[in-house]
């Protein structure tokens, strides 16, 4: 709020649209008090939730309450329990409410106007003695405060939220401050939000009506409204045959009855409900007429020993309301909070999903990471001219093999890029893409399948979360990818542990003598075997080299760590799976994640539902320790 000032007035800005900026809450809250409406400022609903409109326009009402009386109670208590009780004139469209304002002051300060839209903006009338205490309580928490230097300023488009204050010097009212409302019926938008703002910051209501007015919905909506919030009424039957006041007076108790029923169970003192006739009251250029026509009701609503009394029950009234609010709002977002959660877990047992079946799917494919570390440390035993030789002999027959075929047209051409089992690496590489397909489309069943893991009521919300599944074409792409990178952890761990292996026969010189002395026995001793079995060397010779290589592998096996490689190659196929869990996630769950709504933070919902607590049992807005 601006600082309280008489200086000149706002300057007039053309026709405001059917919406205004709203006041904003205070920066100037200190203390436990700032933190309860720092954490109410923190709910939030989720969008297109059950009743979401119903529960937007409760959280809305609670946020207002808490700022324009709840908080600002506490504030007055602190720094000026002195202020004057609040008072608003209140009523439907040409009703005569600024008559009535102008009538208990005996002056036109508040300009009166047929239209439906004709006051914006409060006005509201201060006894000078008390307007200093006013001014230090900040009413209306969120309205700019300026001098009415003019009646027509309230009828005004400004481009703020804004209250004129007059300060008088009529003793009868002092102690009271009077704030004249725009219609609670207008048919512009943005006066029903100021006029409901006046309603919640209200100690006093005094209720114009007609009886062309007094049954009119949104006119009685608001007299529901303030008997429920326990305020006390004033009802002015404005214009009103004596013949007429009878019935209107037994219609209009019947309301508030109803009203005080219906929130019976949030206090045990109502608000009091008192109806004063007028004939009718005149024009604004006779201050003295102005003042007699409503000599009874200035009786009411000055007499200064019952507004303690007025202000106690509207403020025991605003905070019960407030925490009934308030409790309800908390059990919505904690429970919104826990469809966020089934539906998040839903995700994760997508992922987990993933990398089930293709954990499963691993044991099934044919895997040869062992067999590679095993040729590749065999590498490190060759013997030059030996090796050399079954290396050519071995390329020859390859070569006469791959002649025959292209002659015959018969089988696959063997890939010397790929080396003898290119067939086969190629077959387990289709085979494991196929595979990490099945992996995503696990995820893309389960993701599918996610909303029916809420409950029935958000089914169509969480069906808003699920994002569209990327293209076949995209899928085959990412597959590809995984595999890549799936080939690379492999290549990885292979290079790794032939690492460790030379360096366990680098660290073991005299092992590594004998494992080459073995491996060239081994190979030899069959070829001069063969030779002078045959007279000669043959191509059976070149079935040699392979068959010691093999030879040598299953004695590695069985010398090296058998048990080791056993529990490391698990931890591979762990940490392979792992990685299409993350491409599943990128892929497919994470779009689906980001569209997830944020829950609130626990601990913000744990002190709002302390405040509940602590007020239903009337307490103080800000407890101790809090």
């Amino acid at each position: 709020m601006s600082a309280d000032a008489d200086a000149a007035p706002p300057a007039a800005a053309p026709p405001a649209a059917a919406t205004r900026p709203s006041p904003s809450p205070s920066k100037a809250e200190d203390g436990a008090v700032a933190d309860v409406i720092a954490d109410l400022e923190e709910l939030r609903l989720l969008p297109a939730g059950p009743d979401e409109d119903s529960w937007s326009q409760r959280l809305d009402l609670c946020r207002r309450l808490l700022r324009l009386k709840v908080a600002y109670e506490a504030r007055r208590q602190r720094l000026a329990p002195e202020a004057p009780i609040l008072a608003v004139v209140t009523g439907g469209t040409n009703v005569g409410k600024s008559a009535v304002v102008n009538a208990l002051l005996g002056q036109a300060v508040s300009k009166s106007s047929p239209l439906a839209r004709g006051t914006k903006w409060p006005a509201i009338l201060v006894h000078e003695a008390d307007r200093a205490a006013l001014q230090a309580a900040r009413p209306i928490e969120g309205y700019a405060i300026e001098a009415l230097t003019d009646p027509e300023l309230p009828t005004r488009a400004v481009d703020r939220a804004v209250a004129f204050r007059h300060v008088h010097a009529d003793d009868r009212l002092r102690g009271i401050a009077l704030i004249d409302s725009p219609d609670v019926d207008s048919d512009y938008e943005a006066n029903h939000r100021v006029a409901d703002d006046l309603l919640l910051a209200a100690d006093l209501v005094v209720f114009v009506t007609t009886p062309e007015k007094y049954n009119d919905d949104a006119c009685m909506e608001k007299l529901r409204a303030a008997a429920l919030l326990r305020k006390d009424i004033v009802v002015v039957l404005n214009k009103t045959s004596p013949a007429e006041a009878e019935t209107l007076r037994a219609d209009l108790r019947t309301v508030v009855d109803e009203a005080i029923d219906a929130g019976s169970g949030r206090g045990p003192e109502a608000g009091a409900l008192v109806v004063v006739e007028v004939p009718a009251v005149p024009g604004a250029s006779d201050p003295a007429r102005l003042a007699g026509s409503v000599a009874s009701l200035a009786d009411i609503v000055c007499d200064r020993d019952a507004h303690a009394d007025t202000r106690r029950r509207a403020v025991a009234g605003a905070s019960e309301n407030f925490a009934a609010g308030l409790d309800a709002i908390v059990t919505r977002v904690e429970e919104e909070a826990r469809q966020i959660e089934l539906f998040g877990e839903a995700l994760r047992q997508a992922r987990a999903l993933s990398v089930a079946h293709y954990r499963r799917a691993l044991d099934e494919i044919p895997m040869n990471e062992v067999d590679e570390i095993w040729r590749r440390v065999l590498e490190e035993l060759r013997i030059p001219i030996l090796d050399d030789a079954y290396d050519a002999v071995g390329a020859l027959g390859r070569g006469l093999f791959r002649g025959f075929q292209k002659l015959t047209g018969s089988g696959a051409e063997l890939d010397d890029a790929e080396g003898p089992g290119g067939r086969r690496v190629r077959k387990v590489r289709e085979q494991e893409r196929e595979e990490i397909r099945k992996a995503f489309a696990a995820t893309e069943r389960a993701i599918a399948d996610a909303p029916g893991r809420v409950t029935e009521d958000y089914r169509v919300v969480a069906d808003a979360w699920r994002a569209r599944p990327p293209e076949a074409t995209a899928q085959a792409a990412a597959a590809d990818a995984a595999l890549r990178r799936v080939e690379q952890l492999a290549d990885d761990w292979i290079n790794e542990e032939t690492q460790r292996q030379v360096s366990k026969l680098a660290d073991h010189p005299e092992r590594r003598e004998v494992l080459r002395a073995v491996r060239g026995a081994l190979r030899l001793g069959p070829a001069v075997l063969t030779a002078w079995a045959t007279g000669g060397f043959g191509p059976w010779d070149a079935l040699t080299g392979p068959a010691v290589d093999l030879v040598m592998k299953n004695l590695f096996d069985k010398l090296g760590d058998r048990v080791y490689f056993q529990r490391r190659r698990g931890e591979h196929f762990r940490d392979r799976a792992a990685l299409i869990g993350e491409e599943s996630e990128r892929l497919l769950i994470e779009p689906v994640r980001s569209r997830l709504p944020g829950a609130v933070a626990a601990d913000v919902v744990d002190r709002l539902r302390a405040v509940a607590k602590r007020l239903e049992t009337g307490g103080e807005l800000a407890g101790a320790g809090s």
